[in-house]
């Protein structure tokens, strides 16, 4: 991609519709990596930044795709690693304070793992 801010743009607009519509592997492999290069460099802004202007996409990942077992399962274990390892690098900027606890992480961890296991 030659624009260097386009998959920040993509995976803001199209962050709900690419995990909600059925798509061929090798499509959905080429959006997805868009999807996960946008999303990790919209959450690094946050972090430098100070700010929680994408933590809306963040939550969506955590609870509507992670923990979705039914949207979880739509994915190929790649991306789903993928998208795995991009939730938790962000996991203590982006959860509230009252869940900044490793006890909190590892509750989430397990959620997550039994989605993996479930497969």
């Amino acid at each position: 991609v030659s624009n260097v801010h386009f998959p920040s743009i993509y995976s803001l607009i199209f962050y709900i519709w690419i995990f909600d519509m059925e798509h061929d592997e090798l499509s959905c492999l080429k959006r997805m990596n868009i999807f996960l290069k946008g999303a990790n460099r919209m959450f690094w802004y946050d972090l430098e930044n100070m700010t929680d202007i994408f933590a809306p996409v963040y939550k969506f990942l955590l609870s509507e795709v992670l923990l979705d077992q039914k949207r979880s399962d739509r994915l190929a274990p790649s991306v789903l690693h993928d998208v795995t390892h991009l939730v938790f690098r962000f996991f203590f900027y982006y959860a509230p304070p009252n869940n900044l606890s490793l006890g909190h992480f590892f509750k989430q961890v397990g959620q997550i793992q039994g989605n993996f296991s479930a497969r």
